[in-house]
């Protein structure tokens, strides 16, 4: 079969499919279907993330991103999603 890997066809398969194979296969598929081709446009994009964060004063974006949350900081961050896997 060929499946279509956009949302709808992703979502319904992931719920319903009995063998996790095939699940497997089509996270792997989904999650990089804009691999190679987007390589280029994320490394860009992450640089000038990481330009506009130090511009404005952070240490990083992902800085810049928690400076308005509820958590604020990175550690913060760090720390709950440790806690998780534990």
């Amino acid at each position: 079969y060929i499946i279509p890997i956009d949302w709808p066809s992703y979502n319904e398969i992931m719920r319903t499919a009995q063998r996790a194979q095939t699940r497997k296969r089509l996270y792997k598929e989904y999650t990089q279907r804009g691999y190679p081709a987007n390589h280029d446009a994320l490394k860009t994009l992450f640089q000038l993330r990481y330009e506009l964060a130090t511009i404005l004063g952070y240490e990083s974006y992902a800085h810049f991103q928690l400076a308005d949350t509820m958590a604020k900081e990175v550690a913060i961050v760090e720390n709950f999603l440790s806690s998780l896997i534990e």
